[in-house]
């Protein structure tokens, strides 16, 4: 039987990989589990005591070093189970798991919806080494593997599985908890804004979360949930208070579900946390150019607030070389393959608009359910079931 080592560094990461581990403890596989569920991504290496763990492996053999690990493990891991796989503390990882013989294996963590400069420049990054060492990606649906394809990504590392941190979308909804511990008011409705690490975007949410502040009326409570990097990118927005004044933020991960659940509203870019809102048959509303996503397509702007940061990561020296690493000539099928997709998300949602007529009634655009296919091609909750059988055809148990 086959032994699994499944690695989380972060919240985000334990809440993408949980459930998997659920589906390994249910089928009796065994399996050993290093998580981390501070929101901030920690080594193990240097602050192994702020980790925890999960096993069921009693039957132990010589120890095996397992350098940046932080201790030694007392089994050699069969599969490798990861995600952010392009970031350290996982990029050290790979390398001495890849040097015992380990499968080494990435589930995905980003919804790829549409490219853009930065989505062709991320690929070539995951495809250089150490990650180009993973043996297998496990995908979404077919849509976010097909984007990705066109950006440059392989056409035989990935597998389609689904979603395994939805699998338990339905369960443990405990909305009374965040109603108390921020204080809302059941009394009245509530906009959930879904917030931007993106500097370019990011400027015109807050101004737009400003402006419902200040004229919604009292029936209305505005929350704010930050992307997990907005509080790296953008410390001094919430520390001491949020920069926007009575507007409350919802501050951790294990909270999404419950506060989407409750909210009466989610305004928001197209996201990966959007699922929570088609799924749970919430009114989605969004502004009508996408909060000015598509400016990530123009080189122009690229090439001023980005350029210096890419160059470095890619060596290269001059513009001229960079836009052959760009590819040029993909900046049209991008923008082509981006207005089919908004064409369709964006005639099945709510449009945001200053005159705050989307707040009238909080029922849902009739056909806004069918753009879960973007995010997963099930839909059944059992993408974790499906991951670790892919898995083990792969190991030949």
């Amino acid at each position: 039987m086959s032994k699994y080592f499944v690695f989380a560094s972060d919240a985000r990461s334990y809440l993408e990989l949980v459930n998997v581990v659920i589906e390994l403890k249910n089928q009796n596989k065994e399996y050993f589990f290093l998580y981390n569920k501070n929101s901030v991504t920690l080594s193990p290496h240097t602050e192994l005591d702020k980790f925890n763990y999960d096993t069921n492996i009693t039957e132990k053999s010589d120890l095996v070093k397992i350098p940046n690990l932080g201790f030694d493990l007392h089994f050699k891991p069969d599969v490798v189970l990861m995600t952010r796989e392009n970031w350290h503390p996982e990029k050290d990882l790979i390398v001495h798991f890849k040097m015992i013989g380990s499968l080494v294996c990435c589930l995905e963590n980003s919804n790829w919806f549409y490219n853009h400069i930065k989505t062709r420049l991320e690929i070539l990054s995951r495809m250089s080494f150490p990650t180009n060492l993973i043996d297998k990606h496990f995908e979404h649906c077919q849509w976010s593997l097909d984007t990705k394809k066109l950006s440059g990504w392989y056409n035989f590392k990935s597998e389609i599985v689904g979603t395994p941190k939805f699998d338990n979308i339905f369960q443990d909804i405990d909305v009374d908890y965040v109603i108390d511990k921020y204080n809302l008011n059941v009394n009245k409705k509530h906009v959930l804004v879904f917030g931007s690490p993106e500097h370019d975007l990011r400027p015109n949410l807050l101004s737009e979360v400003n402006y419902m502040k200040n004229n919604l009326n009292k029936d209305f409570e505005i929350l704010y949930r930050p992307h997990p990097m907005e509080y790296q990118k953008f410390k001094e927005d919430f520390y001491p208070n949020f920069c926007i004044e009575g507007v409350k933020v919802i501050n951790a991960d294990i909270d999404v579900k419950p506060i989407t659940y409750f909210s009466d509203f989610h305004i928001s870019n197209f996201q990966g946390v959007t699922y929570h809102t088609l799924i749970n048959s919430k009114k989605l509303v969004i502004p009508k150019d996408n909060f000015g996503v598509k400016n990530e397509m123009n080189i122009d702007i690229f090439k001023e607030k980005e350029f210096p940061f890419w160059a470095n990561i890619f060596k290269v020296s001059s513009w001229e070389e960079f836009k052959k690493l760009v590819d040029m000539e993909l900046l049209e099928q991008f923008i082509n393959r981006y207005d089919t997709w908004w064409n369709d998300v964006s005639s099945k949602v709510d449009s945001y608009d200053r005159d705050l007529k989307w707040s009238l009634n909080t029922k849902p655009s009739e056909h806004s359910g069918e753009l879960l296919k973007y995010f997963d091609d099930f839909n059944d909750q059992n993408a974790s079931f499906r991951l670790i059988e892919k898995i083990e055809k792969m190991t030949d148990v």
